[in-house]
């Protein structure tokens, strides 16, 4: 999973694509919009634009992936005939942020929402994806949610993210208990 904007789009092409041989087609590229204005700052990005830039350098990197050479020319960056050396076809989009379904569809062979609410996936997030695909004329992507467990010292109950649980529920139903 990266930033794509901490990067140079050519590079992360050619790394993603270095690390899908080495894998024996195996990687699969976690590619995110960035939510730290202060990285942004750091790196002198535009914090406020970083959804379209991020849109462009995506479409770079998913041009430069077939590719041998690669010539490319934007109000961002300009170079022609660069050696790209790589063929990897894959791609992949994070986020539960609104603009995610559109660029997954676009762009992307997997959807990768940050720690969703189940119902919510169900009942927004799947559909909606569906229904941008559908007007895209393009194949459902696959659900590659991220799930990051956070057990709580209390029952959790109600609507949560998916992995948050309490004591209750953190152990499998059949483990010791102490």
């Amino acid at each position: 999973m990266l930033i794509v904007l901490h990067r140079h789009p050519l590079l992360t092409a050619r790394m993603s694509a270095a690390v899908h041989d080495l894998s024996g087609g195996r990687f699969v590229l976690g590619a995110g919009v960035g939510w730290s204005a202060s990285e942004f700052a750091a790196i002198g990005q535009d914090f406020a634009a970083r959804a379209a830039t991020t849109d462009r350098c995506l479409q770079l990197i998913t041009r430069a992936w077939p590719q041998e050479r690669v010539t490319y020319g934007d109000g961002l960056m300009r170079f022609e005939a660069a050696a790209a050396l790589v063929q990897y076809r894959s791609g992949f989009r994070c986020g539960s942020a609104a603009p995610a379904p559109p660029r997954v569809v676009e762009l992307g062979s997997a959807w990768h929402p940050v720690n969703p609410e189940m119902d919510w996936v169900r009942e927004v997030g799947l559909p909606d994806l569906a229904r941008k695909a559908n007007q895209a004329g393009r194949s459902l992507p696959a659900l590659v949610p991220r799930i990051k467990a956070q057990v709580s010292a209390e029952p959790v109950s109600g609507r949560r993210p998916l992995g948050h649980c309490g004591p209750d529920r953190s152990r499998h139903p059949r483990a010791p208990r102490n």
